[in-house]
């Protein structure tokens, strides 16, 4: 069978600008999310306009899970990568109580070092692109908040989570969607989602839109090694009054139904940037 792979070109040299200093260094390889989080082995993955990928049909394949060539030694192991360990023992907790064969309450609590576990978060959103973007204002913003280990990120941006039952993979950038009926709380405004278990986020711009989530964000403050009690909604992986599990795509999923986008504007990030992944099948 021939499985011709259509790869995306669009990529940066081994010498670019990295996407979080913004200077120019050697690139190397960031996962975008974390192997924590099951990011690693075989994937085959489409961009966003292409739809899941198939077993025989899809457009680029990853031996060790999906990563972008888009950052320097510096940011990626001694910046992003000493948050790494906390993001890591943060899905690691809540996966431990996931699988527990207890019945367990709508809401359950895990500590963690919350301004740590969202620079990692932030980091690995900046590095999902094939370009150093300087003219988004978000990531002017991540940049900021990455940089200084003093500033709470509540007024950078709201950070979204939900529960995510999924093996799919998710990482799309820079998207804006559009809704004819808003019955979920759609957000409407320019986001980036990073889907994997068990959690998924969503960067949302708009400070004063309430999507019916939880925002890690509002936990967030200026002592960069502080701890706190953070609420897990297990019933978040639905959609709100309702026993149906969110789209693994949403909010990007495009459908007609009262769940999904009737339209989502995509840029340079959505068109060639964007990631739909599953483990490879072949």
């Amino acid at each position: 069978m021939n499985k011709k792979m259509d790869y995306i070109k669009r990529k940066k040299k081994d010498i670019d600008i990295c996407n979080i200093c913004g200077e120019k260094k050697q690139m190397t390889w960031d996962h975008v999310p974390p192997k924590a989080t099951g990011n690693n082995g075989a994937i085959v993955t489409n961009v966003l306009t292409r739809g899941l990928p198939e077993s025989n049909k899809y457009q680029k394949k990853y031996q060790n899970g999906i990563r972008f060539k888009s950052i320097c030694q510096e940011c990626n192991n001694s910046l992003i990568g000493k948050y790494d360990m906390d993001y890591k023992k943060f899905t690691e907790d809540i996966k431990n109580l996931l699988s527990t064969d207890l019945i367990l309450p709508q809401y359950i609590s895990v500590k963690v070092k919350i301004n740590r576990v969202c620079r990692a978060i932030c980091g690995h959103f900046l590095a999902a692109k094939n370009f150093y973007d300087d003219q988004t204002t978000v990531d002017k913003k991540l940049r900021e908040y990455i940089f200084n280990p003093n500033l709470s990120g509540k007024n950078i941006t709201k950070l979204y989570y939900w529960v995510y039952p999924y093996d799919e993979i998710i990482v799309i950038r820079d998207v804006v969607v559009r809704v004819g009926n808003n019955k979920v709380a759609f957000p409407e405004n320019l986001i980036s989602i990073i889907n994997s278990h068990p959690l998924a986020f969503m960067l949302d711009t708009d400070y004063e839109f309430q999507c019916m989530l939880d925002n890690l964000m509002r936990y967030t403050t200026e002592d960069i090694d502080e701890e706190k009690v953070i609420r897990i909604n297990l019933k978040s992986m639905y959609y709100p009054s309702t026993d149906k599990y969110r789209d693994f795509r949403w909010p990007c999923n495009l459908t007609g139904n009262w769940d999904g986008a009737k339209s989502v504007v995509v840029g340079k990030c959505g068109m060639d940037d964007s990631r739909l992944g599953i483990r490879n099948v072949e």
